[in-house]
């Protein structure tokens, strides 16, 4: 199975030239055309994928549609989708701590701040 054009086109130029560049790896001969989406249909994506720093992989597959995401093989559609996960986790977690959805120490409520009239609130005073 090679690599999909449609794939390669759908990236953004700088990402495309870095994909391509490390496809150009895998030309035997330096006589060879330049890769170009045209004849990426030639390539092995997870091979190409497996190539690429993973900070540019990761960043290909956050970025890339969902039509992009269903040709690659499965350990990458995987792979996406832990990356995915992450980062919408991630996001959920600074949007609760930007709204000061943080709760711990803030507001009242804590022990000491109570007069208790025995209802059963509380740690039991000392004796």
């Amino acid at each position: 199975a090679g690599m999909d054009p449609e794939v390669v086109a759908a990236l953004p130029p700088e990402m495309r030239e870095e994909v391509l560049g490390a496809a150009g790896a895998f030309a035997p001969a330096p006589s060879e055309p330049p890769i170009d989406p045209a004849n990426a249909e030639d390539m092995d994506t997870g091979s190409i994928m497996a190539t690429l720093d993973p900070a540019l992989r990761a960043e290909i597959l956050l970025e890339a549609t969902p039509e992009v995401l269903q040709t690659l093989p499965p350990d990458l559609q995987a792979e996406a989708r832990t990356l995915r996960d992450r980062a919408a986790a991630q996001q959920n977690v600074e949007e609760f701590m930007d709204t000061g959805g943080g709760g711990i120490g803030a507001g009242g409520g804590g022990q000491g701040q109570r007069h208790g009239h025995g209802h059963g609130e509380g740690p039991p005073p000392p004796q």
